[in-house]
């Protein structure tokens, strides 16, 4: 059985798919369907609003470690 591969686009009314005026498949044939799906523009799309930050909001969410001069020693050859 040969496979013979076309792509076009039509829509659906009603469950049914609507092929462009003068296409058509034999009875019987095999169809793939795909969702085309258009992304939203950013115009469309709600605004994200987040509340004011304020200062030292993230206080004790980052620990910094002493100075730590060891792991420096691997990257040496590459340091002037």
């Amino acid at each position: 059985m040969e496979t013979l591969t076309q792509e076009f686009i039509g829509t659906v009314s009603n469950g049914v798919i609507v092929l462009p005026s003068g296409r058509h498949l034999p009875e019987g044939s095999l169809v793939r369907v795909m969702e085309l799906v258009q992304p939203e523009t950013r115009q469309s799309a709600q605004p994200v609003i987040r509340k004011p930050r304020r200062p030292g909001s993230a206080k004790g969410k980052l620990v910094i470690h002493a100075d730590d001069e060891e792991h420096l020693r691997d990257f040496e050859e590459y340091m002037p």
